[in-house]
């Protein structure tokens, strides 16, 4: 049952034994001390779950502070390193293409055809 729940039902028990109390006349002094100790027994009861219930909100909320902080910075941390790696690959590749076509300038020096014939692919 959830905490909300209980503690309304505990306060509609509590509200009900002091009602009863108060009808029963002073002479049944071993009844109203009856019902005066169960309404106690609710109260602590009501306590109880009460500050359970705040104990696991509490819970709850510490974490999740924490975590959406740790979630935001590994993402700037990826991106970051994102950054960092993406000018890395385009020299790569603008240097394969260098070497691709260095490749064919050479196969085409060797093979007597000159550099104005570089779209032949090796």
């Amino acid at each position: 049952m959830k905490a909300n729940k209980a503690l309304k039902r505990l306060s509609k028990v509590e509200a009900l034994l002091a009602d009863l109390a108060k009808r029963y006349a002073a002479g049944a002094h071993h009844v109203r001390e009856g019902l005066q100790l169960a309404k106690d027994a609710v109260g602590r009861a009501k306590e109880a779950v009460s500050s359970e219930a705040s104990a696991k909100a509490a819970k709850k909320a510490a974490p999740a502070g924490k975590k959406t902080a740790g979630k935001k910075a590994a993402a700037k941390s990826t991106a970051k390193a994102a950054k960092k790696r993406a000018p890395i690959t385009k020299v790569a590749k603008k240097t394969a293409s260098a070497r691709a076509q260095a490749v064919r300038e050479s196969s085409a020096q060797e093979s007597g055809l000159g550099v104005a014939n570089s779209d032949v692919t090796v």
